[in-house]
């Protein structure tokens, strides 16, 4: 067998490089798996603290939310998101002030309260999410996610796991999500102590009440992916 001329061998070698690429090409190209999606959510169990009537307590809630979902394999995501709560109720319970103490011997009233900073809607987060995808078909796609989210004015961190379904074929899905939430709500508990009806001490105490919330929502997932090569 005979080797090639040297003149024509050198010349393979420049284009193989541009050979290699052209057909990479080719290939079909890649989309930048990004996903923004809008979405408007209900509770009936926000924390009691939250309650714009702390005499008679409410935990419904609705949530306005957006958030950017950025696909790192076909298996994992991870998503920014952002959500304002707002509470539309409108009645409110009126009770009595507080005993006053006896004018005579000691007296100790006992009472609890949340702080201004914890009382009151509307209030915002902002988290972050990863997220599994079980299952992914043509129309239907499950993902399952954890994250934490930042209640900014409230000063509390909230843990909390998902299910989102999507449904559709084309750049515009549905979505549907079950979002829960495990956390705690900081709370003073007061004594005041009394003696002939002077208050002579009282102590302020700060603990910790638990609260879990689930959080249903419906929006619509909007692809931004461009391809690019």
């Amino acid at each position: 067998m005979h080797r090639p001329a040297g003149g024509a061998y050198r010349l393979a070698t420049l284009l193989l490089p541009f050979v290699a690429t052209g057909g990479l090409a080719g290939q079909s190209p890649e989309r930048v798996p990004l996903e923004a999606v809008l979405d408007v959510g209900f509770t009936r169990s926000a924390a009691v603290g939250f309650s714009e009537d702390q005499i008679c307590t409410s935990g419904t809630a609705w949530s306005f939310g957006a958030r950017l979902r950025r696909r790192l394999s076909r298996w994992v995501a991870v998503e920014a998101a952002s959500q304002i709560f707002v509470s539309l109720e409108t009645q409110h319970c009126y009770d009595g002030f507080l005993p006053p103490p006896p004018p005579t011997g000691p007296f100790a009233l006992h009472y609890s309260f949340y702080g201004t900073d914890i009382v009151g809607y509307p209030f915002g987060s902002t988290g972050v999410r990863l997220q599994l995808v079980p299952l992914s078909r043509a129309g239907v796609e499950l993902r399952a996610w954890g994250g934490v989210d930042r209640l900014w004015a409230k000063h509390i961190n909230v843990p909390h796991a998902g299910l989102v379904t999507t449904l559709g074929h084309h750049g515009t899905r549905t979505l549907l999500e079950l979002d829960a939430w495990w956390y705690h709500v900081p709370q003073h508990q007061a004594t005041e102590n009394y003696q002939d009806g002077v208050l002579i001490s009282r102590q302020d105490r700060v603990i910790q009440v638990r609260a879990r919330t689930v959080v249903v929502r419906a929006g619509v997932a909007v692809s931004l992916g461009r391809s690019i090569p």
